[in-house]
């Protein structure tokens, strides 16, 4: 089983809020009421990991990103899932012409 402190928090549109939710968990960290507490508590979690907040939009896609910890992933922040996995960005819903395999 690969080491939870290795993946990134994401924040995603709940049907109760925005839920900050680690990345292949089935069920959410917690779920908030506005997005912006949501996103403090999701970058407070990464950046106790060393690992990625990821801030998506009501639709799926990627809004932003902040990187902790390696400073070879802190070229990625904003961009939409670039240098994730297909199954990654499949699991997330991510599109643009950033996401692995787009050819915009």
């Amino acid at each position: 089983m690969a080491d939870s402190r290795n993946k990134a928090e994401h924040v995603v549109a709940h049907e109760d809020g925005w839920a900050v939710k680690a990345e292949g968990a089935e069920q959410p960290t917690k779920v908030y009421d506005n997005k912006q507490d949501a996103i403090d508590r999701a970058k407070e979690i990464a950046e106790n990991k060393g690992t990625s907040a990821v801030i998506h939009k009501k639709d799926g896609t990627i809004q932003n990103q902040h990187s902790y910890g390696d400073s070879s992933n802190n070229s990625s922040q904003g961009k939409s899932g670039e240098n994730r996995s297909e199954a990654t960005n499949k699991e997330y819903g991510r599109q643009g012409k950033y996401a692995k395999g787009s050819q915009n």
